[in-house]
């Protein structure tokens, strides 16, 4: 399986060169495999470059794929998803 580096992700997610965007959407777009480190380079350039709360989406989109919603959390921001339940 073809596996993507930060970059491509970040280009995808942002939207900020659409040479690049259409190239990156080219290469995912029979599928493509992230792992873990990339996920996490993605998260710090997105909060540091960017100021976007990645983790959070990242959360919720994992609990949406496993069926295991809706998640509960104290985090009010995170509640802003529909399928988180605030606690509070």
């Amino acid at each position: 399986m073809r596996t993507v580096d930060t970059n491509l992700v970040v280009r995808l997610i942002v939207r900020d060169d659409p040479r690049q965007v259409a190239a990156a959407e080219r290469f995912v777009a029979q599928g493509a495999w992230v792992s873990l480190l990339v996920l996490r380079e993605v998260m710090w350039v997105l909060d540091r470059a960017y100021g976007v709360s990645f983790p959070d989406c990242l959360i919720v989109a994992s609990a949406r794929a496993s069926g295991h919603t809706p998640l509960s959390s104290f985090d009010r921001r995170l509640a802003r998803f529909r399928e988180v339940q605030s606690v509070v």
